[in-house]
Protein backbone atom coordinates (compact mmCIF):
# COMPACT_ATOMS: atom_id res chain seq x y z
CA UNK A 1 0.00 0.00 0.00
CA UNK A 2 1.31 3.76 -0.84
CA UNK A 3 0.39 6.26 1.90
CA UNK A 4 -0.50 9.73 1.02
CA UNK A 5 2.07 12.10 1.18
CA UNK A 6 2.78 15.66 0.39
CA UNK A 7 4.35 16.25 -3.08
CA UNK A 8 5.37 19.88 -3.75
CA UNK A 9 3.54 23.65 -3.87
CA UNK A 10 3.14 25.03 -7.10
CA UNK A 11 3.07 28.91 -7.51
CA UNK A 12 0.30 29.99 -10.39
CA UNK A 13 0.51 33.97 -11.16
CA UNK A 14 -2.22 35.29 -13.63
CA UNK A 15 -1.22 38.88 -14.55
CA UNK A 16 -2.39 41.08 -17.99
CA UNK A 17 1.28 41.35 -18.26
CA UNK A 18 4.15 39.01 -18.76
CA UNK A 19 5.76 38.21 -16.06
CA UNK A 20 9.01 36.98 -17.22
CA UNK A 21 11.32 39.66 -17.18
CA UNK A 22 10.60 40.56 -13.29
CA UNK A 23 10.70 36.64 -12.40
CA UNK A 24 13.97 36.20 -14.07
CA UNK A 25 15.89 37.01 -11.52
CA UNK A 26 14.65 33.37 -9.72
CA UNK A 27 15.73 31.49 -12.90
CA UNK A 28 18.44 29.66 -10.79
CA UNK A 29 15.81 29.29 -7.78
CA UNK A 30 12.59 28.19 -9.68
CA UNK A 31 11.72 25.52 -11.92
CA UNK A 32 9.09 27.21 -14.78
CA UNK A 33 6.27 24.59 -15.23
CA UNK A 34 4.45 26.62 -17.65
CA UNK A 35 4.45 30.17 -19.01
CA UNK A 36 1.63 30.80 -21.53
CA UNK A 37 -0.39 33.66 -22.84
CA UNK A 38 -3.89 33.41 -22.08
CA UNK A 39 -6.43 35.92 -23.14
CA UNK A 40 -4.10 38.85 -23.81
CA UNK A 41 -2.27 38.07 -20.30
CA UNK A 42 0.57 35.90 -18.82
CA UNK A 43 -0.15 32.88 -16.93
CA UNK A 44 2.90 31.22 -15.18
CA UNK A 45 3.46 27.95 -12.82
CA UNK A 46 6.41 28.06 -10.45
CA UNK A 47 8.10 25.30 -7.84
CA UNK A 48 11.02 25.93 -5.80
CA UNK A 49 14.02 24.24 -6.54
CA UNK A 50 13.89 22.85 -3.07
CA UNK A 51 14.27 19.23 -2.80
CA UNK A 52 12.93 16.69 -0.19
CA UNK A 53 10.90 19.32 1.43
CA UNK A 54 8.92 17.78 4.23
CA UNK A 55 5.71 20.09 3.78
CA UNK A 56 4.01 23.19 2.15
CA UNK A 57 5.55 25.72 4.71
CA UNK A 58 8.87 24.96 3.37
CA UNK A 59 7.98 25.61 -0.09
CA UNK A 60 5.95 28.54 0.52
CA UNK A 61 8.70 29.90 2.80
CA UNK A 62 11.15 29.60 -0.09
CA UNK A 63 9.07 31.66 -2.23
CA UNK A 64 7.96 34.26 -0.09
CA UNK A 65 11.65 34.70 0.31
CA UNK A 66 12.19 34.72 -3.33
CA UNK A 67 9.76 37.30 -3.42
CA UNK A 68 10.86 39.91 -1.07
CA UNK A 69 12.67 42.15 -3.43
CA UNK A 70 10.73 45.53 -4.36
CA UNK A 71 10.44 45.00 -8.37
CA UNK A 72 8.96 41.54 -7.42
CA UNK A 73 6.24 42.91 -5.03
CA UNK A 74 5.37 45.05 -7.46
CA UNK A 75 4.48 42.66 -10.39
CA UNK A 76 3.23 40.77 -7.67
CA UNK A 77 1.13 43.67 -7.00
CA UNK A 78 -0.59 43.88 -10.72
CA UNK A 79 -1.47 39.95 -10.78
CA UNK A 80 -4.90 39.29 -10.70
CA UNK A 81 -4.46 35.52 -9.69
CA UNK A 82 -1.91 34.69 -7.27
CA UNK A 83 -2.48 30.95 -5.78
CA UNK A 84 -0.42 28.51 -3.61
CA UNK A 85 -1.58 25.52 -5.20
CA UNK A 86 -0.58 22.56 -2.67
CA UNK A 87 -0.38 18.67 -3.74
CA UNK A 88 -0.71 15.91 -2.44
CA UNK A 89 -0.30 11.81 -3.69
CA UNK A 90 -3.09 10.34 -2.13
CA UNK A 91 -2.14 6.58 -1.85
CA UNK A 92 -4.27 3.94 -1.39
CA UNK A 93 -3.76 3.39 1.90
CA UNK A 94 -6.77 5.63 3.74
CA UNK A 95 -3.98 7.32 5.96
CA UNK A 96 -4.46 11.16 6.42
CA UNK A 97 -1.98 13.71 5.81
CA UNK A 98 -1.95 16.76 8.00
CA UNK A 99 -0.07 19.26 7.38
CA UNK A 100 0.93 22.55 9.89
CA UNK A 101 1.46 26.38 8.06
CA UNK A 102 2.00 28.64 10.87
CA UNK A 103 0.60 31.96 11.72
CA UNK A 104 3.60 34.21 10.51
CA UNK A 105 3.49 32.06 6.78
CA UNK A 106 -0.37 32.90 7.06
CA UNK A 107 0.02 35.81 7.74
CA UNK A 108 2.60 36.80 5.14
CA UNK A 109 0.50 34.94 2.06
CA UNK A 110 -2.74 37.32 3.10
CA UNK A 111 -0.49 40.69 3.22
CA UNK A 112 0.59 39.32 -0.37
CA UNK A 113 -2.58 38.46 -1.58
CA UNK A 114 -1.77 34.90 -2.42
CA UNK A 115 -4.88 32.52 -1.76
CA UNK A 116 -4.12 28.96 -0.80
Amino acid sequence: MNAARYLNVDCVLHSEKSLAKSLSSLKDDVFILWDESLNGGSFIGLETNLVDTSGPEEDIAEFLRLFDSPSLLEALSKCQEKTFDIGFESGDSGDLVDVIISSDIVNKISELGFSI
